[in-house]
């Protein structure tokens, strides 16, 4: 008696489970074959050349005024399981840990990054199942040193994986789409300048919804066969400067 009831309380369960799986694939698993955009190009017109051989999938990467390259291995690998080191640069052919290899230990997952007017590259070390605060640092390319850091309270900018700096310096831009449609879409716009008296005050929330650029249904082409209804922090960087004015201000 007391099997046939666990048999039936798990039959339950996983029909439960099997029906949930289903409306989350057909809301929002959905997609379109990704078109190819290269046919029509001439190949005479580009040639592709191979520059560095990583040993473990990159994340990002941001380009210098002088061209050096500074880049990441993907946050969701956990390559620190493996590598010493997991943010780079490359500089005259030759690849090093950035800013140091004793400075890798302080990282705890960068994704985004970009370098802005005043020589500083900033990441974004978005918040993770075991990490609760995302954390924004920049650091002085000349110098090495970090100059910047911040850490969100709990729960904000939980999503964000991209960042933008306005040209003053004085703004750092979080695109925070959510995930799927669970979560209110929001640019989160930082402070530069407020965290030296105040490292709340420097920071607000404003909800974007029904805007295209961080609408997680809208679904966002990835060069991948399908493209999928994920995060759309990939698209928030183009319309990024028609919007800046409204968002920090």
């Amino acid at each position: 008696m007391k099997r046939s009831v666990v048999l039936r309380s798990v039959s339950f369960v996983v029909l439960g489970l099997l029906v949930f799986l289903a409306v989350v694939k057909f809301k929002y698993g959905t997609g379109e074959d990704y078109p190819d955009l290269g046919a029509s190009l001439p190949t005479e017109s580009f040639v592709l050349e191979k520059l560095i051989q990583l040993d473990y999938p990159p994340g990002n990467l941001a380009v210098a005024k002088n061209g050096d390259v500074y880049f990441n291995y993907h946050p969701v690998a956990k390559v620190e399981r493996f590598s010493p080191a997991t943010v780079f640069k490359w500089s005259n052919g030759k690849v090093e840990p950035f800013p140091s290899l004793e400075a890798q230990k302080d990282f705890q997952g960068t994704f985004g990054m970009t370098i802005d007017k005043q020589d500083r590259i900033w990441f974004i070390e978005p918040a993770s199942f075991n990490v609760k605060h995302t954390r924004v640092s920049a650091f002085d390319l000349n110098t090495k040193k970090r100059v910047e850091f911040f850490e969100f309270p709990e729960g904000q900018a939980k999503f964000a994986e991209d960042i933008r700096v306005t040209a003053d310096g004085k703004y750092v831009i979080l695109p925070n789409p959510g995930l799927f449609s669970f979560t209110t879409p929001s640019v989160v716009v930082y402070s530069v300048l407020n965290q030296e008296s105040s490292t709340r005050s420097g920071v607000r929330r404003r909800p974007f919804s029904g805007y295209e650029t961080v609408d997680a249904s809208a679904g966002i082409r990835l060069p991948i066969r399908r493209s999928t209804p994920w995060c759309g922090s990939a698209a928030i960087g183009v319309h990024l400067s028609a919007s800046i004015a409204s968002v920090a201000s």
